[in-house]
């Protein structure tokens, strides 16, 4: 069918914060992060989400980076 398929974007980034707040998996929760991104590059929510992650990880130089794509 030739027919590209991609999970909707609030699905992945739902997993992705359970696997942050809810398990403390952050290795997970980055990979959900950065799928997202790869499959809705032009959604900036994408970079909202990765530089709330950084923050949480407490890396302030690389959550501003992803706050300034966001704008």
């Amino acid at each position: 069918m030739n027919r590209e398929v991609k999970p909707e974007w609030a699905l992945v980034n739902d997993i992705g914060s359970y696997m942050l707040e809810g398990h403390n998996l952050p290795k997970k929760a980055l990979t959900s992060y950065e799928m997202n991104l790869d499959f809705h590059p032009d959604n900036s929510n994408n970079h909202l989400a990765l530089g709330k992650f950084y923050v949480t990880e407490k890396d302030k130089d690389e959550a501003v980076v992803y706050f300034k794509k966001e704008i």
